[in-house]
């Protein structure tokens, strides 16, 4: 994900530095940082500063989620330990079947 400030500057002032923040914690410098942000949600804050001194801030609230779905394939082994398909017969299986998406 790239994040990007875009700064206007009035009354002739230089930009000295954009500086980023995420959950209060500093993040980077520059127009754009490229984060890595886990799942959640998280408080970006940009500050830039003018030559002179003077500076402006902006917050936004940035949510991650997980809109992937699980992926999952299963095969079978019979007591064997033979794959069994749907063309068996004759078989019997056990299984224990467990999944999670962290």
């Amino acid at each position: 994900m790239e994040l990007t400030a875009t700064v206007s500057l009035v009354g002739g002032a230089e930009l000295g530095s954009i500086e980023w923040f995420i959950n209060n914690e500093r993040a980077g410098i520059g127009a754009s940082i490229n984060p890595f942000l886990t799942l959640g949600t998280h408080t970006v804050d940009v500050v830039a500063t003018a030559l002179t001194g003077e500076s402006g801030d902006d917050t936004a609230s940035i949510t991650v989620r997980d809109t992937t779905a699980p992926d999952l394939e299963i095969g079978f082994l019979n007591n064997t330990g033979q794959l069994v398909t749907s063309s068996s017969t004759g078989n019997h299986v056990t299984a224990l079947l467990q999944a999670s998406d962290t």
